[in-house]
């Protein structure tokens, strides 16, 4: 039993504590083409004729993306991208929630087992 609360508990810690966040690029020439985005970043991309690709960033030069294989998206080819962002918040939550669960489990429990140790004296 305990194994298996240990085991869920790391699978929802290191799985839901992200969203997937999708954006257009900016389409003002001074504003950053690809705001948020850095090298590095893993994204999804949807191009304007309907084709999809995921790719690494390798670095951002003006309002081209350069992945790093090489390949290059100048922003007027790009239709929206999305990329997945990891919450420290959410995380936070997540764990404060699982550890509280953990304490009322164990709480519960130990109550039963006091009760039915009583119970059974009668």
């Amino acid at each position: 039993m305990r194994f298996l609360c240990i085991a869920v508990s790391a699978a929802l810690l290191l799985s839901g504590c992200s969203t997937v966040r999708t954006v257009r690029p900016a389409t003002h020439p001074k504003a950053p083409a690809f705001g948020g985005v850095t090298a590095g970043d893993r994204i999804s991309l949807v191009l304007v004729d309907g084709s999809r690709a995921t790719v690494v960033v390798g670095t951002i030069e003006g309002d081209t993306l350069v992945s790093s294989s090489g390949a290059r998206y100048h922003r007027n080819e790009i239709s929206q991208f999305s990329m997945k962002v990891h919450s420290r918040q959410r995380t936070a939550v997540l764990a404060i929630g699982l550890a509280a669960g953990a304490v009322a489990l164990a709480v519960l429990i130990a109550a039963g087992s006091a009760l039915g140790s009583l119970a059974g004296g009668l």
